[in-house]
């Protein structure tokens, strides 16, 4: 009602204008009077019919949004902004094509129009159009060139298509603008990873902590690629305080590379009592009873070692290692007939199952 009310003050005073004009008969000046004057009533009129249909498209109100942009567009058609609204109801609507073509209008208005380039780069992702939508998210970034949302974005999209060396080149350039954005960096460190480099990775995923140290996954991001370069100290801390702020707590997984580090920094006697932890608590995990044989065998436990290979050929008979740890156990207690024959069976057990390690073939010998 209040709007309504408002634009009828604006349709008052337009006439109001209109009237004072004279009775001797519109000039040229009147007429362009007039007409600037009902130029601005209907931009003003606009606006607040704009206004009301992006306060309706934010509650998800798409139909009443479709109806009041309409109206902004009919009383002043070249404003981009309102037909980016109105793709972007289009988009929500699921009318693709639509979406499209009101985003190529706002285009058409304002030829640098960032907001519309990247919604067209979501439509054409939307029809997995990678190359088009790539463009569309790099026009974007050429438009507005302080969004870093449109540089990630076209970055995602070569992500996805494995172009991990475009997606670098793609972010490296405009780190320096970036450099406090924890999302850029959390992306640098993803496609770091993929291009098997977790040493660069760990950097960049350090230096996104900092600066946002409630950014989703950036802890879990950071243990990996800290484990996969081998920092075992610095990924040990990272699961230790992972396991003290994340809701999980400690989870097996977070418990598994705890041990693993442990065992790694030569603290197998630590490791050994995380493993413990973890086969008592899911005795049917076939990793924690082949973890714990592999660290029991360091310290020279040979009772542990044939327990966790007996309880692996009932957890996992399809795995070689259970029949490996109860060859070694035989091999050291100078059985070697016995210790043979479970090293053949984990060789027949690797090759149906697809793997033939290097270390089965000797262990199996000539026999």
């Amino acid at each position: 009602m209040r709007t309504n009310a408002t634009l009828r003050t604006f349709a008052s005073i337009a006439t109001a204008a209109v009237l004072l004009t004279g009775c001797g008969g519109p000039t040229k000046a009147g007429q362009e009077a007039r007409a600037a004057a009902q130029d601005r009533m209907h931009r003003a009129t606009s606006v607040i019919v704009f206004d009301q249909a992006r306060q309706s498209f934010e509650c998800g109100q798409f139909d009443k949004a479709m109806k009041e942009v309409d109206e902004a567009i009919y009383r002043t058609p070249n404003d981009a902004r309102y037909w980016v609204l109105r793709g972007r109801i289009s988009l929500e609507r699921g009318r693709l094509e639509q979406a499209l073509n009101d985003f190529g209008r706002a285009i058409e208005v304002k030829a640098d129009c960032a907001d519309a380039y990247y919604f067209q780069g979501i439509v054409h992702e939307r029809w997995s159009q990678s190359e088009k939508s790539v463009a569309a998210y790099r026009k974007a970034a050429e438009s507005d060139p302080t969004k870093v949302s449109y540089v990630l974005a076209a970055a995602e999209v070569l992500v996805t298509m494995e172009r991990y060396d475009e997606a670098q080149q793609e972010l490296e350039p405009k780190l320096a603008y970036f450099e406090n954005n924890a999302p850029m960096h959390q992306l640098l460190g993803q496609v770091a990873m993929l291009r098997e480099e977790p040493t660069i990775a760990a950097q960049h995923f350090n230096r996104a902590l900092l600066i946002d140290p409630t950014l989703p996954m950036v802890l879990d991001n950071l243990s990996r690629a800290q484990y996969e370069s081998e920092q075992w100290s610095a990924c040990l801390d990272t699961v230790r305080r992972m396991q003290r702020e994340l809701p999980g707590g400690r989870t097996m997984e977070l418990m598994r590379t705890e041990g693993r580090c442990l065992a790694m920094l030569g603290r197998t006697s630590d490791a050994r009592i995380v493993f413990s932890e973890i086969t008592r608590d899911h005795a049917e995990d076939a990793e924690g009873w082949i973890d714990l044989a592999a660290v029991a065998w360091e310290l020279d436990d040979l009772s542990r070692v044939q327990t966790c290979g007996q309880r692996l050929l009932r957890v996992a008979p399809h795995r070689y290692e259970g029949y490996v740890f109860l060859g070694l156990v035989e091999e050291r207690n100078g059985n070697e007939p016995l210790a043979r024959e479970w090293f053949q069976k984990a060789s027949k057990v690797a090759q149906e199952s697809g793997q033939e390690p290097e270390l089965l073939m000797s262990l199996a010998g000539d026999s």
